[in-house]
């Protein structure tokens, strides 16, 4: 083995430096031609460096020491000063006989930019491994640490290119697993194709067999290795279940409970939506969920998602809704014309809770959909149970929260009746401003309603705002001064009040 393979897998440097002198994990020492001993010039450092990145990086690890092993791959939850990344890497289906083997490590070199181990294997597998298009190619990695956003990206448009490559990653550690860009990364990992999963006992012990000098001896597992496997699955799952279109249980439970008041904690609940696109014969095309973000609600999310996948004007297709709150006026009237200029497309709501069921304009909506023969259904318990196999957990048995059927039963009813038009045979009052006694022509809350469509109630001869003449829960103030939209940016129905069925 030479000097440089002797640094690189983590022993110390030979020459003048002595057998006494620290591993260098940081750095690397400069060998000059001719020369054994290291030289620790910058100049020969940055020349060095240039010259071995043009040389097969590959080459330049091929085992590691078991004490480099044994700190570095140790999946603790926090693992400190280990500032490195190793990539054991094994690529079957090239054209060669055996596999191809071998290790890369981050480049940190001084006066240049960090060289990372995935852009290293990426660089290498490009230009020293050509494969032809059609050949299928099986690589795995395994990491010290899963990949940064930026490498994450990189690897994503690799396979995106190379769709002969199937990628498979087993990490000892998340990297930042908190953050939400180290997160998104390993979701676009999972969309773009690659399997990403933890170490586990197996992996590990096959990695001290390929990629380590063990001299014979026997892979010794560290304590509470397995508990620390358990706890990094537990957050790789939570975090791609977003790339998978899976909820968590708790937000699944919170948001889609069916009842007036939810248990403690009392929090807010927000407007979540479950869709499925699939062909007429049931075969899932497409699915995911989707929340309310700053100033757009789910079914105006919905509609701009199902529009950036640009549908087959000649194939049919079925779109199922599971919403944890019905349409508001406008994202109803919204859907209405997604709905018409899209024939192909069946669309089909079911709703768990009511949203503002007491005013006219919300049960107007509500009449306006099933008019246009679009189905609002109130979820039951086989409706719940069929969305948590779908969008939750297959394995796990819906956990049914109390007095669940009888408040579906009393949602049902509910519906029943604006849907047969009792509620909507007149036109439907406008929530009053509390900033002024009277509705003008410039309103922007009629502005708004008069865009989307909907019929506008007369601007005069309006009685100033009285709470005695609301709804019985718009009768409590602090309810009437939000319910108020005062500014062009804000939606008569952005809010959700407390309690809403």
């Amino acid at each position: 083995m030479s000097a440089q393979e002797h640094w690189a897998a983590g022993g110390c440097p030979v020459g003048k430096a002595g057998a006494g002198a620290a591993p260098p994990l940081l750095c690397s020492p400069v060998f000059s031609p001719g020369c054994g001993s290291p030289i620790c010039s910058p100049l020969s450092l940055s020349l060095s460096l240039s010259l071995s990145l043009c040389s097969v990086p590959g080459k330049w690890i091929r085992r590691l020491y078991q004490k480099t092993f044994y700190f570095h791959f140790l999946n603790v939850p926090r693992a400190f000063g280990r500032r490195n990344t190793f990539l054991c890497y094994q690529v079957e289906g090239s054209g060669n006989s055996s596999p191809d083997k071998g290790i890369f490590m981050k480049q940190m070199w001084p006066r240049t930019p960090e060289y990372h181990a995935e852009q290293s294997f990426l660089s290498w597998f490009e230009n020293r491994l050509p494969l032809p298009a059609q050949r299928p190619c099986q690589v795995t990695w395994y990491l010290s640490w899963s990949p940064c956003s930026h490498c994450a990206e990189l690897v994503a448009a690799f396979l995106d290119t190379h769709r002969n490559v199937n990628l498979t990653i087993y990490t000892a550690r998340l990297y930042y697993h908190l953050h939400p860009e180290y997160r998104a990364g390993l979701c676009r990992l999972v969309s773009a194709g690659a399997q990403v999963e933890a170490m586990s006992f197996s992996e590990f012990e096959k990695c001290w067999e390929e990629f380590v000098y063990n001299e014979g001896n026997p892979f010794r597992p560290w304590r509470m290795l397995h508990r620390n496997y358990r706890v990094q699955v537990k957050n790789l799952q939570d975090i791609l279940r977003g790339a998978k279109g899976l909820l968590e249980e708790e937000t699944f439970c919170f948001q889609f409970n069916n009842q007036r008041r939810v248990p403690k904690p009392h929090r807010r609940r927000r407007p979540y939506l479950c869709y499925q696109l699939a062909t007429p014969t049931g075969s899932p095309l497409h699915r995911g969920y989707l929340c309310n973000q700053k100033g757009r609600h789910v079914e105006v999310c919905l509609v701009d998602t199902i529009q950036a996948m640009g549908l087959d004007p000649a194939q049919s297709y079925q779109l199922t809704c599971s919403l944890s709150q019905s349409p508001c006026p406008l994202c109803a009237r919204k859907l209405l014309d997604f709905a018409g200029s899209h024939c192909n497309l069946r669309l089909q709501i079911f709703t768990s809770r009511l949203y503002f069921h007491w005013l006219r304009n919300f049960q107007q909506g509500l009449y306006l959909l099933c008019k246009a023969h679009i189905p609002v259904t109130v979820m039951g318990l086989p409706e719940f149970r069929h969305c948590w196999k779908t969008f939750v957990d297959q394995a796990k048995p819906f956990p049914a929260w109390r007095k669940l059927p009888e408040c579906s039963a009393r949602i049902k009813e509910r519906l029943a009746r604006i849907l047969k038009g009792r509620c909507c045979a007149q036109p439907p009052t406008p929530l009053p401003s509390c900033s002024s006694p009277h509705l003008s022509s410039g309103d922007p809350c009629l502005s708004r309603l008069s865009h989307q469509g909907l019929p506008l109630p007369p601007t005069s001869h309006l009685p100033p705002p009285s709470l005695s003449r609301l709804p019985g829960p718009l009768s409590r103030p602090f309810l009437v001064s939000v319910c108020t939209a005062t500014s062009p940016s804000l939606s008569p129905c952005g809010f959700t009040p407390m309690g809403a069925s």
